[in-house]
Formats: structure tokens, C-alpha cells, sequence
């Protein structure tokens, strides 16, 4: 029997992961505090039956709390996932090294701080540690093409063959004839937006004359259709705009190994 074309169907269960997650977190926390339960009856010395009684509490917090804990937990890393991946792998991978370099430079400070006091020594380490490795991801991130050049490599934008990474102008987007492009095949891979593009649309969405703020409006819906689409995949580039959109494009492009889609005449030359 064959199956109706409009009928439903079977997708994946995408929160199982999760709610393992949740599940296990709260497994944990109820053997944490149940041993804590027994712990605190046998401390005051109470009889076999309190001593129950205190594990058994003891399981009950530690369920209701490792559900709540669990469930922030999955938002957490869910949040972080989605940042991660706008991250360009280049990038990503050179701050992991920074921040390599930073723990182990906090690691060499921390044998001098425990010389001192363990209530001056534990928490400076400590501080140092955070300090230095935030500070090495970030100058990781900040030098990478620099460092990637030190063994003659030219990272690209996510890490793909040539002709899979775009990087979109405002003109594409007000234009609106990318959609056609992009549905038709002849567009893939990674379309990188600057800051600067997203903000000269709203600016464009937000002015006085009402033919302009109509092309900025169009522009923003484009963007937002583009990244609901399952055929390309949309990262915004959160680099600081120098105030020449236009060159920041054309660098953002030699940089990553991308093409320009615009539809100025001038930008493109």
C-alpha cells in the first residue's frame, strides 16, 4: 500500500538526547544527596529509622533539584552549540590553543602562589586561571590568520572548498533575486553577513522615506528567509565594522576565501 503524499511523517527524536541528559544529571544529584541524608542522620545519631528517613529525603531534593539542574544544563550547552558553530573552525581552533597556552602559563604562576597562605594562594590562582586562559582563547581568536601563516596555511571561513563560502552585500539582500538563486542550486555552502550589512539594513528599515525603509524591510526579510532555508547555512560575522562597509566586505572575502554576491556594479570590480 503505498503512502499518501501529504502524510506525516516520522522525524527523528531529537529530544531523547536530551532528556538523557536531564536523567542522568539527575541521577547524580539524587545519589549526592541521598549519601548526604545518611550522612547528616548518622552524624546525629538518630536510629535506623530516622537514618532512612534522612535518605529518602535526601533522594527526594536531589530529584526535584537534578531535573531543574539538568534542564538548565541542556539550555546551557544547547546555547553555547549554536555560538560555537558560528565561529569560524580556524578560528576556533587557534583560541583553543591560546587557551591552552593561558592554563599552562596560569599552571607555572600557581606553583609560586602556593607558597603563600592557602587563603591568599587559592583564590589569586584561581582568579589567574580564569583571567589567563579567557585572555589566551582571545588572543588566539585575534591572531589567527598570523599564526596559521606561520606554517604557511591559509585558513578559510569553514574550513570548505573553494566556492562554497559567499559573503552576501546589502545590495543581494534588498535585491531579493538571491532567494531564486539559492532555491535553484546555483548558490551553497556558507554565506558569511558582517555586522556591518545587518546594520545598514536597519538603518535603511528605519529611515524617513518610506520607498527606503520599504527596500530595508525587504532586505531583513530576505536575511531571515535565507536562514530558515535548509539548502545553505547562514553565520554572522561578529568582527568590529571600520565604517567602510563596502571594504570591509571586500576583506572579509580575501580573508576567508570567499565570493562576493553583490549587486553594485562598483563593488564588484
Amino acid at each position: 500500500m503505498s503512502e499518501h503524499p501529504d502524510a506525516p511523517k516520522e522525524r527523528p527524536a531529537r529530544g531523547a538526547p536530551r532528556g538523557t541528559v536531564v536523567e542522568l544529571v539527575r541521577l547524580i544529584l539524587v545519589a549526592l544527596f541521598a549519601v548526604a541524608g545518611w550522612q547528616i542522620a548518622g552524624a546525629i545519631r538518630v536510629d535506623e529509622g530516622q537514618i532512612l528517613l534522612g535518605i529518602v529525603l535526601g533522594s527526594a531534593i536531589g530529584y526535584v533539584l537534578g531535573g531543574i539542574v539538568g534542564r538548565r544544563t541542556v539550555v546551557a550547552v544547547s546555547a553555547a552549540e549554536r555560538e560555537i558553530r558560528k565561529i569560524p573552525p580556524s578560528e576556533l581552533l587557534a583560541g583553543s590553543l591560546g587557551l591552552v597556552v593561558g592554563l599552562v602559563v596560569s599552571v607555572l604562576l600557581s606553583f609560586i602562589l602556593f607558597r603563600f597562605p592557602p587563603e591568599v594562594g587559592f583564590p589569586v590562582s584561581a582568579f589567574l586561571t580564569v583571567v589567563l586562559s579567557y585572555l589566551g582563547y582571545r588572543v588566539g581568536r585575534g591572531v589567527h590568520q598570523e599564526l596559521f601563516g606561520l606554517f604557511g596555511l591559509k585558513p578559510r571561513a569553514a574550513g570548505v572548498r573553494p566556492g562554497e563560502v559567499n559573503v552576501l552585500d546589502t545590495s543581494a539582500l534588498i535585491d531579493g533575486r538571491i532567494l531564486d538563486v539559492v532555491g535553484a542550486g546555483f548558490l551553497t555552502g556558507t554565506f558569511l553577513v558582517s555586522r556591518g550589512v545587518i546594520a545598514e539594513l536597519q538603518s535603511i528599515a528605519d529611515a524617513s522615506d518610506p520607498r527606503r525603509r520599504a527596500r530595508g524591510r525587504r532586505g531583513l526579510d530576505v536575511l531571515e528567509v535565507l536562514q530558515a532555508s535548509p539548502a545553505i547555512e547562514i553565520a554572522v560575522i561578529d568582527e568590529p565594522p571600520s565604517g567602510d562597509v563596502d571594504a570591509d566586505l571586500v576583506r572579509l572575502a580575501r580573508e576567508r576565501g570567499g565570493a562576493l554576491v553583490t549587486t553594485d556594479a562598483n563593488l564588484a570590480k
